[in-house]
């Protein structure tokens, strides 16, 4: 005895759904955000902006260009990342060694220009060469 899915078997036909992984990265964050029913937990409420809520995603981070529009400068960022190299000790000379990062990224709603929210990536994992 074969099972079929309800709507096949009564004659209907089944209504196709195309895979959310091929939709763009930021429609699939939307999307994910939108369906989200809940409330957000980050490790840390100073990483989040309070800008960005379940009402307000499509007018923010689902915003083409939002995230170029709420980073701080790049001499402002530049500033940030000197003072956490300087914080742990680690001379400027290797600081392209070193990226800039949110922890709570921007666009799932953290918070771009706060200094508690960014953090220091060793390059080395971009290529995947760190091993943790």
């Amino acid at each position: 005895m074969s099972r079929r899915h309800p709507s096949i078997s009564a004659g209907r036909a089944a209504r196709h759904i195309p895979p959310l992984q091929f939709a763009p990265c930021s429609l699939r964050v939307c999307l994910t955000l939108s369906l989200w029913s809940g409330t957000p937990h980050a490790q840390k409420n100073e990483w989040l902006d309070l800008h960005v809520s379940q009402a307000t995603i499509v007018d923010t981070i689902c915003t083409p260009g939002y995230v170029d529009r709420v980073l701080p400068s790049f001499e402002t960022q530049m500033r940030q990342k000197n003072r956490l190299l300087k914080q742990r000790s680690i001379d400027e000379s290797f600081a392209s060694e070193y990226a800039l990062d949110h922890r709570m990224p921007v666009l799932l709603g953290g918070l771009p220009n706060s200094a508690a929210n960014f953090d220091l990536r060793d390059s080395a994992a971009r290529n995947g060469s760190l091993s943790i």
